[in-house]
């Protein structure tokens, strides 16, 4: 019905096994096309979010783990304003973005960057990627994974 594409779907019901949200039943919304899909899905609340139809099931992954991966003796922490801020640089197929002044939260689970912040280095869902689910104080928030 809707081959190889992104769509909008309403979650009619569905169940959490462990780290991963597996949709039972659902309601296509409409169909996204791929240019839209990264604006869509962040954008997306609640129960509604952006799929790839390439994947057969529909299967969310829950994120909560906390852990740093990189060598952390390169890191410049400053601090200002009372708050401690790092300069982190994303790299993708080559093309480099910097962000300067990134809010380190020592209590958060994962750090989500704005879409608007990465989009000029082509940083946007594609059809292969993971989409995952974040639950924190402002509520479920969709993201993607790279």
């Amino acid at each position: 019905m809707y081959p190889n594409q992104f769509v909008k779907i309403k979650v009619l019901s569905s169940q959490v096994n462990k780290n991963q949200e597996i949709i039972e039943d659902m309601a296509v919304i409409k169909s996204v096309p791929d240019e839209l899909a990264t604006k869509e899905l962040l954008n997306s609340k609640g129960d509604e979010l952006v799929y790839p139809t390439a994947h057969e099931n529909i299967v969310l992954e829950i994120r909560q783990d906390v852990g740093l991966r990189r060598d952390m003796k390169s890191m410049k922490i400053k601090y200002k304003h009372g708050l401690l801020l790092v300069d982190i640089t994303l790299t993708l197929n080559g093309r480099k973005k910097l962000i300067k002044n990134m809010v380190l939260d020592n209590e958060a689970a994962k750090t989500l960057i704005s879409q608007d912040a990465v989009e000029d280095i082509g940083i946007q869902v594609d059809l292969e990627d993971t989409i995952v689910t974040y639950f924190g104080i402002g509520g479920k928030e969709h993201a993607y994974r790279k």
